[in-house]
């Protein structure tokens, strides 16, 4: 499944790099569709969206027994008024040469509308549609939401939960995480002031049955002293278990990758 979403690139400065990334409302999201057994293709379009991270996708059958492909992703809508502004944009470098730059007004033009979106695409008549959940977190409610993870047990079949990494609109104060139950439409959240997390990583208790059982890590860092730990927080409810220090500054990051003892 290659889905082709709205944000799109055109050469026009060699050193801004948001200068180069534009959103794009006159088309529609298209999602294509290859199989693997028989070679075929599908395409879908959906109005204009933008994404980056997959939650997870599954597939199932509706009450017609008809094979249906059901991918989730966090999505923004971009205000056309503001079609210029991407989240790219604070890439460019007089952002950082400026000292008085203040993100407060950019960010909530780039956090327009943050929301969960599940796209379902019918195999049998090839017809799509799509869902955003309601804002369910506790976070402001316009809080950028992005770097999904769920439990890898879970990936590729039906799943309730999922967690979110989220940032306050101003981009400078605290950054959170969230766990969203998709089945229920709940949420809880975790966040400290001055504390910067990045991409939360789950992983299972060995043995484990249960989608939640088990922990969440991600490496937070402590903008009041310029320090990093490893927290590791239950992955029911968001406490912290345990905080890990760190002999070196681990500058602010966005992926991450958890390795067993098999690997």
């Amino acid at each position: 499944i290659l889905p082709r979403f709205n944000m799109c690139f055109g050469w026009k400065d060699p050193i801004y790099i948001g200068a180069n990334i534009f959103w794009d409302a006159t088309r529609p999201a298209i999602f294509d569709i290859l199989s693997l057994e028989t070679r075929e293709t599908m395409s879908f379009k959906f109005t204009a969206y933008e994404a980056q991270h997959i939650i997870n996708s599954f597939e199932r059958h509706n009450s017609k027994g008809e094979l249906e492909i059901v991918l989730d992703f966090p999505t923004r809508v971009y205000p056309v008024k503001y079609h210029d502004d991407t989240v790219y944009d604070v890439l460019n470098i007089e952002r950082y040469r400026d000292p008085n730059w203040k993100s407060t007004d950019y960010a909530i033009r780039i956090n327009d509308r943050p929301r969960i979106t599940r796209f379902v695409l019918n195999t049998v008549t090839g017809e799509g549609h799509n869902q955003d959940f309601p804002v369910m977190w506790n976070a402001p409610r316009d809080s950028g939401i992005e770097f999904p993870t769920i439990n890898p047990k879970f990936r590729g079949i039906p799943y309730c939960y999922a967690y979110l990494h989220a940032s306050n609109k101003d981009l400078r104060s605290a950054m959170g995480l969230i766990k969203l139950d998709l089945c229920k439409e709940e949420s809880i959240g975790w966040e400290e002031k001055n504390k910067f997390p990045v991409e939360p990583i789950f992983v299972p208790r060995p043995g484990s049955a249960d989608e939640d059982d088990g922990v969440v890590l991600s490496p937070v860092l402590d903008s009041t002293n310029n320090s990093t730990s490893l927290y590791i927080w239950s992955a029911k409810n968001l406490e912290v278990l345990a905080i890990v220090d760190t002999p070196v500054t681990v500058p602010f990051t966005l992926h991450g990758l958890w390795f067993d003892g098999k690997h």
